[in-house]
């Protein structure tokens, strides 16, 4: 399987999120991962993956002159898809009114999970791959993210396996983690 149809793959399987970000193991996800929980119900307008350069995520490989997005997949209401740089960026920054927050028993209320607690309109998801080996972070919101790092395999199809955090965001503070996580959420 040539390079571009793996990583079309990946980028496939990591938009599935968007068939589970509006049901309550999504929520459990969020809260398991972040450490938080939406304050309302998710409502995505999309989902962006991007394919990146090695340098982006590794000092060893080159990061530069040339553009640091060498694929892009959007996944909305209409499906999946190929996209352009014009859309990603033109929702880049969108922020929804919905942010991730965590119960306080001292105060017997919920408080926001960091300085920038809310969800993206269009989350992004970035890999990259390796070898064998994928590398990507998802990213729902500025307080809202994590590296994860996982194993190809390759045959007839493309599954990821073996995947595991490496670092996140935990309840808005940053974190080192090695624990396992779902197979591509």
């Amino acid at each position: 399987m040539d390079h571009q149809r793996v990583c079309e793959s990946i980028a496939r399987q990591l938009a599935h999120v968007w068939a589970i970000h509006r049901m309550p193991v999504f929520v459990e996800y969020l809260r398991q991962t972040f450490g938080g929980e939406p304050r309302k119900p998710v409502r995505f307008a999309g989902i962006f993956c991007l394919q990146m350069i090695g340098g982006y995520f590794f000092r060893d490989l080159p990061a530069g002159p040339g553009p640091v997005v060498e694929g892009l997949w959007l996944t909305d209401d209409t499906g999946f898809r190929a996209s352009h740089m014009d859309e990603l960026l033109a929702a880049e920054k969108l922020e929804s009114d919905n942010p991730l927050v965590v119960y306080d028993p001292s105060r017997g209320s919920f408080e926001p999970i960091g300085s920038q607690p809310y969800l993206f309109v269009y989350p992004r998801l970035l890999f990259f791959v390796r070898g064998d080996g994928l590398i990507y972070i998802e990213n729902f919101g500025y307080d809202a993210w994590c590296k994860k790092v996982g194993k190809l395999v390759v045959c007839d199809r493309v599954r990821i396996q073996d995947t595991r955090i490496t670092t996140k965001m935990w309840q808005g503070r940053f974190v080192e983690a090695e624990q396992h996580a779902e197979p591509a959420l």
